[in-house]
């Protein structure tokens, strides 16, 4: 941490020197995955394992829901965090994001979710769970439906990383 001009470093929990997924804010607290280990919020300036969770997955995305925290898994799909559980959390995209992993996901403007998978596109779903779209091949013409991040403008397009280069997706012009 940098505060004050001056660097601190934060250290794995107890012995660890496990590697860290994504590191993410949300409503104010950063939380991480620790390999091995599973949930953790930093707090002031150490680690806070999140106890009893059982939680040991691969994590791309922390995101703000009204339950919680929406957390996205890459190989095993979406589970919310009420601060004390994480349950998995069941949507209509569940056998997509199975077969094509989640690689990234983000709250847009209008409070949806959009993940980035590795071979499905992009799904957008809303707090619940129900599917709002989907970017794919059938209907834009992605050169490759592996998207490796995504990025909401301010008039509400998303932008596309992918391996073959960017693809702009105008929201308003469905």
């Amino acid at each position: 941490c940098f505060h004050e001009e001056q660097l601190e470093v934060i250290s794995g929990v107890g012995d660890s020197e496990r590697p860290f997924d994504l590191i993410a804010m949300v409503d104010g607290e950063v939380y991480t995955h620790i390999r091995g280990i599973g949930l953790a919020k930093i707090v002031g300036s150490r680690l806070e394992l999140l106890d009893g969770l059982g939680f040991d997955l691969k994590t791309n995305a922390y995101l703000p829901h009204p339950e919680g925290i929406l957390i996205a898994s890459r190989y095993d799909g979406l589970f919310l965090y009420d601060g004390e559980r994480i349950q998995p959390f069941s949507s209509q995209a569940d056998e997509l994001f199975n077969k094509h992993h989640i690689y990234q996901g983000i709250i847009l403007r209008d409070g949806n979710y959009a993940f980035a998978t590795l071979g499905g596109g992009v799904v957008i779903i809303d707090s619940t769970g129900q599917v709002i779209h989907q970017i794919d091949s059938k209907i834009y013409k992605l050169v490759n439906e592996s998207v490796n991040c995504i990025f909401e403008d301010a008039s509400q397009g998303l932008w596309l990383g992918m391996p073959s280069g960017l693809m702009y997706v105008d929201r308003k012009k469905r």
